[in-house]
């Protein structure tokens, strides 16, 4: 009995899948469509055609009204009309069909449902023991869970900060462009290190950030060691004190390699980001394969 019933509650929760995929598809698509009718009803407004009448109006009531008309302006202009009309009325039956549908799968899903709880209910009955195991494997999943959103979370943090680092030596490098090739000068100088402090306070705070991140990654078992240590840092004495060409043009070039570090560097923590929702997805189904 033990056995048959496991089958069941197996089987049911492949049928709940297959229902949930095919509930999901149509909400879409159910979307998708309704959007469409706006097209639609623009389609009657570009006619000049009262859209709440014509929708009120059926077809054969529409077509009668030709039959009687001679003049062929009017006759023209409300072909127009109709040819908008017949395809604003198929697509609102193509809509409702869409709509039956969609609600047909939501009260089989439910039905699904409410069959599996019985049955499981049943099931527990005669096996306290499987229960017990299963709630176990589910408090496991939502800890991990748990743990994927933090690491999600703190890679996030991370990334952004990149991003805000990356964004001030930018900004730097525009203006040591203006120092190398217009001869800044020392306002020149000025801008430049300003953006530069600020990067490089950023950049502390990504560092405590990363160390953060890293913990939060071991937790789930993720090893991730990014690059953004190999950045440069800036002898601002040397340029501002022998302010030519050369040390202008080594500085622009510090900034660009540093820029170049930080890009790569997102573009890792965006692998990492990506790496970590595929496992919480992954969870998350395990989770409701447990319900």
């Amino acid at each position: 009995m033990g056995q048959e019933q496991k089958e069941q509650i197996a089987s049911l929760k492949a049928e709940i899948k297959a229902l949930e995929d095919k509930v999901e598809y149509i909400t879409r698509l159910h979307i998708e469509k309704e959007n469409a009718l706006v097209y639609y009803k623009r389609a009657l407004e570009k006619e000049k055609v009262d859209v709440e009448a014509l929708e009120k109006e059926t077809f054969l009531a529409a077509l009668a009204k030709i039959m009687r008309c001679y003049d062929k302006k009017y006759e023209k202009e409300y072909n127009e009309y109709l040819r908008a009309k017949q395809s604003y009325d198929a697509f609102l039956v193509e809509l409702e069909t869409i709509v039956e549908e969609k609600q047909r799968l939501q009260v089989n899903l439910q039905d699904a449902k409410n069959q599996l709880k019985i049955l499981k209910e049943s099931f527990y009955r005669n096996n306290p023991q499987a229960q017990l195991e299963e709630e176990k494997e589910r408090t496991c999943l939502y800890q991990k869970k748990k743990e994927l959103q933090e690491a999600i979370e703190a890679v996030t943090k991370v990334k952004h900060l990149a991003q805000e680092v990356y964004k001030a030596y930018d900004s730097a490098k525009g203006w040591a462009t203006y120092d190398t090739f217009l001869g800044g000068g020392f306002l020149g100088d000025l801008m430049k290190y300003g953006k530069i402090d600020e990067a490089e306070s950023l950049t502390h705070k990504m560092k405590a950030a990363a160390k953060y991140m890293e913990k939060e990654l071991l937790d789930v078992d993720v090893t991730f060691h990014g690059d953004f240590e190999h950045m440069d840092g800036i002898t601002r004495t040397f340029d501002m004190v022998f302010d030519n060409i050369f040390t202008d043009w080594s500085v622009k070039e510090h900034l660009a390699q540093n820029l170049q570090v930080l890009a790569n560097y997102q573009r890792q923590l965006e692998g990492v980001i990506e790496q970590l929702r595929n496992a919480l997805v992954s969870v998350e189904i395990q989770i409701k394969e447990t319900l």
